[in-house]
């Protein structure tokens, strides 16, 4: 899979534009056989663990959607701010992140770190971790006096 203009970066995008269930069987375009994948809830490593991480993806969310807000695209290392959509339990949901990408000599994918917020992405919509976070959320967030107040 190669955009027009030949950067790795542009058809990892390209890929995550248009994603789907099928794509799991063309993850070997993209990714290198020993990539390392983290985010806030997974980590894997190799093509077989990658695969086993999209395959839950669209086994647990449903219509799933990547709108690119910016990428800086780098050699070997390239960011891409996203904001995913999709549906979980019947609800649409957007959840913004940053995906950092090391490319190899070949511009596969062998190193991907995603960054997102899983207190809201995934915590949230459990009931007692929802409570749970948003009360140490509370807790926790910098109080604004009014000057002079202090």
């Amino acid at each position: 899979m190669k955009s027009a203009s030949n950067r790795p970066v542009d058809s990892f995008v390209l890929f995550l534009q248009t994603m789907d269930e099928s794509s799991c069987e063309r993850l070997g375009d993209i990714y290198d056989e020993a990539v390392h994948f983290t985010d806030p809830v997974n980590e894997a490593s190799g093509l077989d663990q990658m695969e086993t991480v999209y395959r839950d993806l669209f086994k647990q969310l449903k219509q799933i959607t990547f709108r690119i807000m910016d990428q800086a695209a780098g050699d070997p290392t390239s960011f891409i701010h996203w904001e995913m959509s999709y549906q979980f339990r019947g609800k649409s949901r957007k959840l913004p992140g940053i995906t950092m990408l090391g490319f190899n000599h070949s511009g596969k994918v062998i190193l991907q770190k995603d960054y997102w917020d899983a207190s809201k992405g995934v915590y949230e919509e459990f009931p007692l971790m929802g409570v749970a976070t948003r009360t140490l959320r509370k807790i926790v967030r910098v109080k604004h006096h009014r000057a002079g107040s202090l």
